[in-house]
Protein backbone atom coordinates (compact mmCIF):
# COMPACT_ATOMS: atom_id res chain seq x y z
CA UNK A 1 0.00 0.00 0.00
CA UNK A 2 2.90 2.34 0.67
CA UNK A 3 4.10 1.86 -2.93
CA UNK A 4 0.74 1.90 -4.70
CA UNK A 5 -2.02 3.61 -2.78
CA UNK A 6 -5.72 3.57 -3.57
CA UNK A 7 -5.53 7.33 -4.11
CA UNK A 8 -2.74 7.00 -6.68
CA UNK A 9 -4.71 4.37 -8.58
CA UNK A 10 -7.82 6.55 -8.54
CA UNK A 11 -5.88 9.37 -10.20
CA UNK A 12 -5.20 6.97 -13.06
CA UNK A 13 -8.84 5.90 -13.39
CA UNK A 14 -8.42 2.59 -11.55
CA UNK A 15 -10.25 1.33 -8.49
CA UNK A 16 -7.63 -0.52 -6.44
CA UNK A 17 -8.68 -2.84 -3.62
CA UNK A 18 -6.29 -4.64 -1.26
CA UNK A 19 -7.43 -7.86 0.39
CA UNK A 20 -5.65 -10.17 2.82
CA UNK A 21 -6.60 -13.81 2.05
CA UNK A 22 -5.75 -14.78 5.63
CA UNK A 23 -8.23 -12.27 7.04
CA UNK A 24 -10.76 -11.62 4.25
CA UNK A 25 -13.05 -13.95 2.35
CA UNK A 26 -11.71 -13.01 -1.06
CA UNK A 27 -14.15 -15.11 -3.09
CA UNK A 28 -17.24 -13.68 -1.38
CA UNK A 29 -15.87 -10.15 -1.63
CA UNK A 30 -15.25 -10.44 -5.38
CA UNK A 31 -18.67 -12.01 -5.90
CA UNK A 32 -20.33 -9.10 -4.12
CA UNK A 33 -18.13 -6.51 -5.85
CA UNK A 34 -18.96 -7.86 -9.33
CA UNK A 35 -22.62 -8.69 -8.68
CA UNK A 36 -21.86 -12.38 -9.09
CA UNK A 37 -20.04 -12.09 -12.43
CA UNK A 38 -16.61 -12.69 -10.84
CA UNK A 39 -13.36 -11.84 -12.66
CA UNK A 40 -12.49 -11.86 -16.36
CA UNK A 41 -8.73 -12.05 -15.79
CA UNK A 42 -6.84 -13.31 -12.78
CA UNK A 43 -3.06 -12.94 -12.40
CA UNK A 44 -1.24 -15.21 -9.95
CA UNK A 45 2.19 -13.86 -9.01
CA UNK A 46 3.27 -16.54 -6.52
CA UNK A 47 3.79 -20.28 -7.17
CA UNK A 48 1.64 -21.35 -4.23
CA UNK A 49 -0.88 -24.19 -4.63
CA UNK A 50 -3.61 -22.63 -2.48
CA UNK A 51 -3.34 -19.27 -4.25
CA UNK A 52 -3.68 -20.85 -7.70
CA UNK A 53 -6.73 -22.83 -6.61
CA UNK A 54 -8.27 -19.72 -5.07
CA UNK A 55 -7.48 -17.85 -8.26
CA UNK A 56 -9.64 -20.16 -10.33
CA UNK A 57 -12.53 -19.73 -7.90
CA UNK A 58 -12.42 -16.01 -8.63
CA UNK A 59 -12.94 -16.51 -12.37
CA UNK A 60 -16.23 -15.83 -14.07
CA UNK A 61 -17.58 -17.10 -17.38
CA UNK A 62 -14.77 -17.39 -19.96
CA UNK A 63 -12.31 -16.19 -17.34
CA UNK A 64 -8.55 -16.58 -17.77
CA UNK A 65 -6.02 -17.36 -15.06
CA UNK A 66 -2.57 -16.01 -15.92
CA UNK A 67 0.13 -17.84 -14.01
CA UNK A 68 2.92 -15.27 -14.01
CA UNK A 69 5.24 -16.75 -11.36
CA UNK A 70 7.58 -19.48 -12.58
CA UNK A 71 8.00 -22.31 -10.05
CA UNK A 72 11.41 -23.80 -9.30
CA UNK A 73 9.91 -27.22 -8.53
CA UNK A 74 9.54 -29.26 -11.75
CA UNK A 75 6.75 -31.28 -10.10
CA UNK A 76 4.77 -28.27 -8.90
CA UNK A 77 1.03 -28.74 -9.46
CA UNK A 78 -2.36 -27.57 -8.21
CA UNK A 79 -5.98 -28.74 -8.48
CA UNK A 80 -8.01 -27.25 -11.32
CA UNK A 81 -11.78 -27.52 -11.61
CA UNK A 82 -12.40 -29.08 -15.03
CA UNK A 83 -16.15 -28.69 -14.69
CA UNK A 84 -15.53 -24.97 -15.01
CA UNK A 85 -13.09 -25.61 -17.84
CA UNK A 86 -15.79 -27.46 -19.80
CA UNK A 87 -18.95 -25.51 -18.97
CA UNK A 88 -17.63 -22.06 -17.98
CA UNK A 89 -14.74 -22.00 -20.45
CA UNK A 90 -12.08 -21.34 -17.84
CA UNK A 91 -8.59 -20.99 -19.31
CA UNK A 92 -5.09 -20.96 -17.86
CA UNK A 93 -1.99 -19.48 -19.48
CA UNK A 94 1.61 -19.03 -18.40
CA UNK A 95 3.56 -15.81 -18.94
CA UNK A 96 7.32 -15.96 -19.31
CA UNK A 97 9.60 -13.59 -21.17
CA UNK A 98 8.58 -11.69 -24.29
CA UNK A 99 9.55 -10.83 -27.83
CA UNK A 100 10.91 -7.65 -29.40
CA UNK A 101 7.44 -6.16 -29.90
CA UNK A 102 6.68 -6.70 -26.21
CA UNK A 103 9.88 -4.84 -25.29
CA UNK A 104 9.01 -1.95 -27.61
CA UNK A 105 5.52 -1.69 -26.16
CA UNK A 106 6.86 -1.78 -22.59
CA UNK A 107 9.44 0.94 -23.35
CA UNK A 108 6.74 3.08 -24.95
CA UNK A 109 4.48 2.71 -21.91
CA UNK A 110 7.37 3.59 -19.60
CA UNK A 111 8.44 6.64 -21.61
CA UNK A 112 4.85 7.90 -21.69
CA UNK A 113 4.49 7.46 -17.94
CA UNK A 114 1.81 4.76 -17.99
CA UNK A 115 3.90 2.24 -16.04
CA UNK A 116 6.59 2.83 -13.44
CA UNK A 117 9.69 0.61 -13.78
CA UNK A 118 11.21 1.83 -10.51
CA UNK A 119 9.22 -0.81 -8.61
CA UNK A 120 11.31 -3.51 -10.29
CA UNK A 121 14.78 -2.10 -9.46
CA UNK A 122 16.32 -3.72 -6.39
CA UNK A 123 20.05 -3.19 -7.03
CA UNK A 124 22.18 -0.40 -8.49
CA UNK A 125 25.81 -0.48 -9.57
CA UNK A 126 28.44 0.71 -12.01
CA UNK A 127 29.62 -0.78 -15.28
CA UNK A 128 32.54 -2.46 -13.50
CA UNK A 129 30.00 -4.66 -11.69
CA UNK A 130 28.44 -5.86 -14.96
CA UNK A 131 30.38 -9.09 -15.53
CA UNK A 132 30.09 -10.31 -11.97
CA UNK A 133 26.39 -9.42 -11.89
CA UNK A 134 25.64 -11.34 -15.09
CA UNK A 135 27.64 -14.40 -14.04
CA UNK A 136 26.01 -14.57 -10.59
CA UNK A 137 22.53 -13.37 -11.55
CA UNK A 138 20.71 -16.57 -10.48
CA UNK A 139 22.23 -16.25 -7.00
CA UNK A 140 21.40 -12.57 -6.47
CA UNK A 141 17.99 -12.06 -4.85
CA UNK A 142 15.62 -9.21 -5.59
CA UNK A 143 14.38 -7.68 -8.81
CA UNK A 144 16.11 -5.88 -11.68
CA UNK A 145 19.74 -4.79 -11.50
CA UNK A 146 20.43 -1.28 -12.84
CA UNK A 147 24.01 -0.53 -13.97
CA UNK A 148 25.22 2.99 -14.79
CA UNK A 149 27.88 3.01 -17.52
CA UNK A 150 29.76 6.11 -16.38
CA UNK A 151 30.59 5.24 -12.76
CA UNK A 152 32.48 2.63 -10.76
CA UNK A 153 30.37 1.11 -8.03
CA UNK A 154 29.81 -2.44 -6.76
CA UNK A 155 26.35 -3.88 -7.25
CA UNK A 156 24.45 -2.78 -4.15
CA UNK A 157 20.96 -3.49 -2.91
CA UNK A 158 18.84 -0.36 -2.52
CA UNK A 159 17.86 -1.53 0.95
CA UNK A 160 21.54 -1.45 1.99
CA UNK A 161 22.18 2.21 1.11
CA UNK A 162 21.31 3.50 4.57
CA UNK A 163 23.48 0.93 6.33
CA UNK A 164 26.47 1.48 4.03
CA UNK A 165 26.24 5.26 4.51
CA UNK A 166 26.98 4.77 8.20
CA UNK A 167 29.78 2.22 7.79
CA UNK A 168 33.42 3.22 7.49
CA UNK A 169 34.19 2.75 3.81
CA UNK A 170 35.65 4.92 0.99
CA UNK A 171 32.22 5.35 -0.65
CA UNK A 172 30.38 6.40 2.49
CA UNK A 173 29.34 9.74 0.98
CA UNK A 174 28.12 8.06 -2.20
CA UNK A 175 25.78 5.74 -0.29
CA UNK A 176 24.58 8.63 1.84
CA UNK A 177 23.53 10.48 -1.32
CA UNK A 178 21.83 7.40 -2.73
CA UNK A 179 20.03 6.74 0.55
CA UNK A 180 18.63 10.27 0.41
CA UNK A 181 17.38 9.71 -3.15
CA UNK A 182 15.42 6.56 -2.35
CA UNK A 183 14.12 8.01 0.91
CA UNK A 184 12.59 10.90 -1.03
CA UNK A 185 10.99 8.39 -3.42
CA UNK A 186 9.23 6.07 -0.96
CA UNK A 187 12.26 3.74 -0.74
CA UNK A 188 12.20 3.17 -4.51
CA UNK A 189 14.81 4.10 -7.08
CA UNK A 190 14.14 7.64 -8.21
CA UNK A 191 12.21 8.29 -11.41
CA UNK A 192 14.34 11.35 -12.21
CA UNK A 193 17.26 9.72 -14.04
CA UNK A 194 19.07 12.97 -14.71
CA UNK A 195 18.98 13.94 -11.05
CA UNK A 196 20.16 10.47 -10.09
CA UNK A 197 23.16 10.62 -12.39
CA UNK A 198 24.21 14.07 -11.20
CA UNK A 199 23.86 13.08 -7.56
CA UNK A 200 25.80 9.86 -8.08
CA UNK A 201 28.65 11.70 -9.76
CA UNK A 202 28.75 14.47 -7.14
CA UNK A 203 28.55 11.99 -4.28
CA UNK A 204 31.85 10.39 -5.25
CA UNK A 205 34.99 11.91 -3.77
CA UNK A 206 36.90 14.12 -6.23
CA UNK A 207 40.17 12.24 -5.74
CA UNK A 208 38.46 9.01 -6.80
CA UNK A 209 37.72 10.39 -10.26
CA UNK A 210 40.33 10.92 -12.93
CA UNK A 211 40.24 13.69 -15.50
CA UNK A 212 39.36 11.16 -18.22
CA UNK A 213 36.40 9.87 -16.23
CA UNK A 214 35.17 13.45 -15.78
CA UNK A 215 35.27 13.92 -19.56
CA UNK A 216 33.38 10.66 -20.13
CA UNK A 217 30.76 11.68 -17.58
CA UNK A 218 30.21 15.07 -19.21
CA UNK A 219 30.02 13.45 -22.65
CA UNK A 220 27.49 10.86 -21.47
CA UNK A 221 25.29 13.58 -19.97
CA UNK A 222 25.49 15.63 -23.19
CA UNK A 223 24.58 12.58 -25.29
CA UNK A 224 21.64 11.80 -23.01
CA UNK A 225 20.38 15.39 -23.25
CA UNK A 226 20.65 15.26 -27.05
CA UNK A 227 18.69 12.00 -27.13
CA UNK A 228 15.96 13.51 -24.99
CA UNK A 229 15.70 16.49 -27.36
CA UNK A 230 15.58 14.17 -30.40
CA UNK A 231 12.79 12.11 -28.81
CA UNK A 232 10.79 15.30 -28.20
CA UNK A 233 11.30 16.39 -31.82
CA UNK A 234 10.24 12.95 -33.08
CA UNK A 235 7.07 13.06 -30.98
CA UNK A 236 6.21 16.46 -32.49
CA UNK A 237 6.87 15.17 -36.02
CA UNK A 238 4.63 12.15 -35.41
CA UNK A 239 1.93 14.48 -34.08
CA UNK A 240 2.19 16.77 -37.12
CA UNK A 241 2.10 13.77 -39.44
CA UNK A 242 -1.00 12.39 -37.68
CA UNK A 243 -2.74 15.75 -37.96
CA UNK A 244 -1.78 15.96 -41.66
CA UNK A 245 -3.16 12.48 -42.34
CA UNK A 246 -6.45 13.30 -40.65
Amino acid sequence: KSFLSEEYAKLNGVKLVYLNPEEDNVVDYVRELTNGKMMNDDFVFAPVKSIIEQGQKLLGFEGTLNFFAGPADTNFSADFNFYDVHYNYHKVVGTSGGNTDDMKEALKLMSNGFIDPSFMVSHVGGLDAGVQTIMNLPNIPGGKKLLYTHIKMPLTAITDFEKLSKDENPQKDLYAGLAAIVKENNNLWSLDEKRDEIKIVRSQKPEARSQKSEVRIRKSLIVRQRRIRLRRINRKLHLYYACYRT
